[in-house]
């Protein structure tokens, strides 16, 4: 690129752009090297924009299109009806939407579960990732993400690739005050309003926030085939100038200071420009046609008071070992510096997390289900006009007219009772002969909708639907489990997604959470269940610790496969494979089960115990920390929980001093123990009963009434509870 005649640092060839060793304090080379590559990238997705486009409006039932030049730019517009061909029927019958609904109530069927996994097995760190736990299902709710991984599914399945931006909104969150100083602050000098209180100044806090992005407003390195190998990327937004001030007009590191530079953009790149068009005519097939209503596939849109925002991120490097942000907004560089995304692993340097529905060899954009169904969509469309034409001409079949009868052409609407005088020694009309369609059209129709299925994944059992001879609730699961096989693989990487996106959210709250903030701290009360309310009553970012490692459960999102893995479990149960009698097994088998609420006699000795673990490893800093033990505790479960620390490897590296406690301790419980057993046995030779065997010290009780499972209504319930819609009684 040249720089008229400038030494430029910048290397942008093509569908690329290089600005690495542009540094951040020469801001206009920075925009206009983003600037010219905006108006290049409206070229480069012309080919990708081909099957976004065709895809978008043949959802939307605008199925008879064209692919031709229109206003200087190629694109797809709907076909001309003209006198000559106004007569063929264009009817539309649209299979792709009943596919695309199909796979989205699959995908939004459940929601993922998600938990957070501690970074070490120490009581504090297990606390904080329940804290965090606390903290997705808050933003779940507070950020609306169930709309918007909705929209999330939506998107992917139209244009097979979506990202999902996870960021720190500056004008959000509200303000706190900033009382004036008390010390060295002349009173004469402070202001008060009517009431006679000291006016303070306000900070705004900022808070998390996320949006879905689709591919048209995205652009990242050509050489990369994920975002964990891209060099850059970048996002363009349509914002209010109002907006573009308000956030960018800070005299903090990084802002330039210009943001009151920006001046209203009139023009979008042919990129942005059809992406415009498609949300603005999306939903209102066949309006431009209407009397009063306007609308045209070649007519450009224009916007008013706004500006497209490039916001571009690059990859940490030796000149920028943070990463780096530009933000340009119609030629105005109004940010450059640091990344404000930090972490740990690849890709944490920028906001974005994103899910491909199908990848394609060399190249990162990803492939969508519906890509290869629009010719498909398209011949069952054309059988269909063929199959009204045939009865309409069967119906009103066309007419031999001898000339100079009497009869004027038109004059033979078709209209019933409709009377004719025609002169008999010319000749009357005569019907030409007729025929219907063949019933091979028919089957080739079956085959075509059959065909769009398949090559969709969108299969019948997914709505429900199976085969009358099948009716056993594991039958049915087997034939959901093969019909659904081939989307495993994109499941996967919506796994990867949700993980991605929640993680990126907490630690922006680790990091930005500064202050307690009392709506959010109701949030954390609402979805309490297990934690102290001291544990949340004044929650900051720190308490998290750092404890950001989100996990989602594989195939949470497919409910089938939790019901399977529910029948195994049951089964491992009544085959004795899982002991129950182990509190610690029994608590695992109810949570994985999904069965909540019936812990409370594991549970809180678990915990306490893990706490007492927890103390004893920190007893050399915090002596007065000692764990007491009490006479009511249920021994058996405190000792097998410390027992186990007491096993692992790495209690042998401890200091002697808190191995000695531990021990200690396990054996004031095995004391207490003792005592009660033998307590236990004088009333029962009092009473005449025989005594009972007195337990290992590192065996829990048996619980009562337990069984070798699961009871039989239990089992028959969870058998049912995931089978599909209209599969039950069959």
């Amino acid at each position: 690129m040249s720089d008229n005649g400038n030494n430029s640092k910048t290397n942008n060839t093509g569908n690329d752009i290089d600005i690495t060793r542009v540094p951040n304090e020469d801001p206009d080379q920075l925009a206009r090297a983003i600037e010219q590559f905006y108006k290049q990238d409206g070229t480069q997705k012309t080919r990708l924009s081909y099957f976004w486009e065709r895809v978008m409006r043949m959802l939307d039932g605008d199925q008879w299109l064209v692919y031709s030049n229109s206003g200087g730019a190629y694109q797809w517009n709907s076909l001309v009806v003209s006198k000559a061909n106004e007569y063929i029927p264009r009817p539309v019958t649209n299979y792709m939407f009943d596919a695309y609904e199909t796979l989205k109530s699959y995908l939004t069927k459940t929601k993922p579960r998600t938990t957070v996994k501690p970074n070490t097995e120490t009581f504090q760190d297990k606390s904080a990732a329940k804290v965090a736990d606390l903290c997705l299902e808050a933003n779940y709710e507070r950020l609306k993400d169930q709309e918007n991984y909705e929209y999330s599914d939506s998107v992917l399945l139209t244009y097979g690739t979506v990202f999902k931006k996870d960021y720190w909104d500056t004008t959000a969150g509200g303000s706190i005050p900033v009382p004036p100083p008390e010390m060295g602050l002349d009173p004469s000098q402070i202001l008060y309003d009517e009431t006679g209180a000291p006016i303070t100044d306000t900070i705004p806090l900022g808070d998390v926030a996320t949006r879905i992005i689709e591919p048209y407003c995205m652009a990242l390195d050509p050489l990369a085939t994920g975002l964990h190998t891209a060099r850059w990327i970048m996002e363009y937004a349509i914002q209010p100038i109002d907006w573009i001030r308000e956030t960018y007009n800070k005299a903090e590191p990084g802002y330039t200071g210009r943001a009151e530079e920006v001046k209203e953009e009139t023009e979008l790149s042919g990129s942005l420009r059809r992406f415009y068009q498609l949300k603005n005519s999306s939903g209102v097939k066949g309006a431009s046609q209407l009397e009063g209503v306007g609308g045209s596939d070649t007519g450009t849109q224009s916007l008013t008071n706004c500006a497209v925002v490039k916001e571009y991120y690059e990859k940490p490097s030796e000149l920028n070992p943070k990463g780096r942000m530009v933000v340009i907004a119609n030629g105005v560089c109004v940010y450059a510096g640091e990344s404000p995304c930090e972490g740990p692993d690849q890709g944490d340097w920028h906001p974005y997390s994103e899910c491909r529905w199908e990848l394609v060899p060399g190249r990162f954009w990803g492939k969508g289900p519906l890509d290869n169904t629009c010719e498909l969509q398209k011949r069952i469309n054309s059988i269909d006009a063929t199959v009204i034409l045939a009865r309409k001409t069967m119906a009103i079949p066309q007419k031999i007219n001898p000339i100079g009868n009497g009869i004027e052409p038109g004059q033979m609407t078709g209209r019933p009772g409709q009377v004719h005088f025609y002169r008999a020694d010319v000749g009357a009309p005569a019907n030409m002969p007729t025929e219907g369609v063949d019933p091979t059209v028919f089957q080739e129709r079956m085959q075509c909708v059959d065909d769009m299925k398949t090559i969709s994944g969108a299969v019948d059992i997914l709505k429900g639907e199976t085969p009358p001879q099948v009716g056993a609730a594991s039958a049915v699961a087997l034939l959901y489990e093969i019909g659904t096989g081939k989307i495993f693989p994109m499941l996967d990487r919506k796994k990867r997604y949700v993980e991605s996106s929640q993680k990126k959210q907490l630690r922006l709250i680790a990091k930005h959470y500064k202050e307690p903030r009392e709506d959010y701290i109701k949030l954390l009360k609402k979805h309490n269940t297990e934690l102290s309310e001291s544990a949340i009553s004044a929650f900051l970012g720190t308490d998290l610790l750092d404890n950001c490692n989100v996990i989602v459960e594989a195939g949470s999102n497919v409910p089938k496969l939790e019901a399977m893995k529910q029948m195994r479990l049951q089964e491992a149960a009544q085959m004795g494979a899982i002991d129950m009698t182990i509190p610690s097994n029994r608590a695992k088998y109810q949570e994985e089960m999904g069965i909540v609420g019936f812990d409370h006699d594991v549970g809180p000795p678990m915990n306490r115990a893990e706490w007492e673990n927890d103390c004893l490893n920190n007893i050399l800093m915090n002596p007065d920390k000692k764990p007491v033990v009490l006479a009511d505790e249920d021994h058996a479960i405190h000792i097998k929980v410390h027992f186990d620390r007491v096993q692992q490897p790495a209690w042998m590296e401890l200091d002697p001093m808190i191995q000695q406690a531990y021990m200690e301790h396990i054996e004031e419980h095995k004391a207490i123990q003792q005592q009660q057993m033998q307590i236990m046995q004088m009333e029962a030779m009092m009473t005449g009963q025989p005594p009972g065997a007195a337990p290992d010290g590192t065996q829990p009780t048996e619980t009562k009434s337990f069984g070798k499972g699961a009871p039989n209504a239990v089992r028959e319930a969870a058998a049912t509870a995931d089978v599909p819609p209209g599969s039950k009684g069959m």
